[in-house]
This record gives structure tokens, C-alpha cells and sequence, in this order.
């Protein structure tokens, strides 16, 4: 399997959750997860990595790269639900022209969003909990489509080379059977040996692929967790 055809399945794996978004709660307050699909438009999506003032960058974890796509898909599915931590920092994202210091703006949001009595500190920090949680809900949840397209794959690959082995193995019976026929047995028994391996290899390498793909998604939790946590302990420290 080639590096493009590896990377499409790592793009299909992600897209079979990423693309089904949850609906957004309407009164603004931390729900538990709503795991029915939606229509969820991109309009109604909080767009994270421009909250934060940057796109063209991804920080890496531990050292090592965090899949820019999957970063962005992964923080788009997060907060597509609606929070006071996402209507703060909606709220502060339109303040980004007026208000360049960004603790300024978080108190500034904090402040707008706050006047009615109806969002606190705990209520924020509470619905980073929330999304802490809908994050290890996707991390459990593409592990599981993920295991499930490795093991579908590797068995079915497996099955077509056990098949050719033993289709090579009646080519040997047919031989002594039908001296005559030797030749032509020996050739197909030598070809189906070959694309046996190659099955083989192949099964080996979509494992490996598809492991691959898991240790980036990995990284992108962690990279979004890490992101969360810190923005719970900041606005835990500089709002209260």
C-alpha cells in the first residue's frame, strides 16, 4: 500500500465520526453528550484555531508533529457544542480588533457574557470538563472504528493469501496426477506463491498503517486536551 493510499485511509477512518457532528444545546449550558447525529452546519461551529490567533502552525507534543487536518477536524467536532466555555470564547474572539491583550479580552468576554447572572467561572470550567470528556468519548470511538477496519482488512487479506496456498497446494496434487500438465502447474503454483506474499505484505503493511494513523490521532487528543486543560486552569485563575 502506497503512502497516498495509506493517508486515504487514515482521512476515511477519520471521516466516518468527524463528519457526523452533534447538535449544539440551545440554552448555553453544559449538557451531557448527545450522541445522535445532526445536520450541523459549519456555520454553527466554533473554528478554535482562530480563537486562539493562529492557523498556519501547529504546535507539536512531546516533541513530535501534530497532523494539522486532524488536529482541526478534532477541535471543530469538540466545540461544536455549545458551552459557556464556547460562548466566551466566541465572545472574545469578536473582541480580538478591539481588545489586542488577550487577558484583557477573556475578562472583557467573561464580563459581556457574565452580565446576566447566567454564566459563572465554575459554569465555564465545568463545561471545559465536558468537552474533556466529549474529547476521550472521540478518542474511544475511533479506536473502535479503527480496530474494526484493521482487523476487517488484515483478515480479508490473510483469507485471499491462505486461499492461493491452497490452491497451490492442489496445482502439486494435479502435477502427479497429470504428468503432462507439469509445466503449466508449476508456473501457476510459483504465481499464486507470489501473490501470497504479496497479500501477505500487504495485510502487514495496512496493520501498520492503520496503527500509525491511531499514534497521530493520539497525539491530536492530547495536543487538544493539553489545550483545554491549560485554557480551565487559566480562566480558572484569571476570572475567578
Amino acid at each position: 500500500m502506497s503512502d497516498a493510499a495509506s493517508l486515504g485511509l487514515g482521512k476515511r477512518i477519520l471521516g466516518l465520526f468527524i463528519e457526523t457532528d452533534e447538535p449544539r444545546d440551545a440554552a448555553g449550558t453544559a449538557q451531557a453528550p448527545a450522541r445522535p447525529p445532526s445536520s450541523a452546519s459549519p456555520a454553527n461551529m466554533i473554528n478554535v484555531a482562530s480563537l486562539r490567533g493562529t492557523t498556519a502552525t501547529v504546535p507539536a507534543v512531546g516533541g513530535v508533529p501534530v497532523d494539522p487536518d486532524m488536529l482541526a477536524s478534532l477541535q471543530k467536532k469538540i466545540c461544536a457544542r455549545s458551552t459557556p466555555y464556547v460562548t466566551l470564547m466566541e465572545t472574545a474572539q469578536r473582541l480580538v480588533g478591539v481588545v489586542p491583550d488577550e487577558s484583557t479580552r477573556l475578562k472583557a468576554a467573561f464580563a459581556m457574557v457574565s452580565g446576566d447572572g447566567a454564566r459563572s467561572v465554575a459554569s465555564i470550567t465545568q463545561a471545559i470538563d465536558v468537552h474533556l470528556a466529549d474529547l476521550e468519548g472521540e478518542r474511544i470511538r475511533f479506536k473502535n472504528v479503527s480496530n474494526d477496519q484493521m482487523v476487517g482488512m488484515a483478515a480479508d487479506l490473510r483469507k485471499q493469501a491462505s486461499a492461493l496456498v491452497a490452491q497451490g497446494t492442489a496445482g502439486t496434487a494435479e502435477i502427479e496426477r497429470m504428468q503432462a500438465a507439469i509445466a503449466s502447474l508449476q508456473s501457476a503454483i510459483s504465481k499464486s506463491a507470489a501473490q501470497a506474499r504479496e497479500l501477505t505484505a500487504a495485510a502487514d503493511k495496512s496493520e501498520a498503517d492503520i496503527k500509525a494513523v491511531c499514534v497521530a490521532f493520539d497525539r491530536a487528543v492530547e495536543h487538544v486536551k493539553s489545550d483545554l486543560v491549560g485554557k480551565k486552569a487559566t480562566l480558572g485563575a484569571l476570572l475567578a
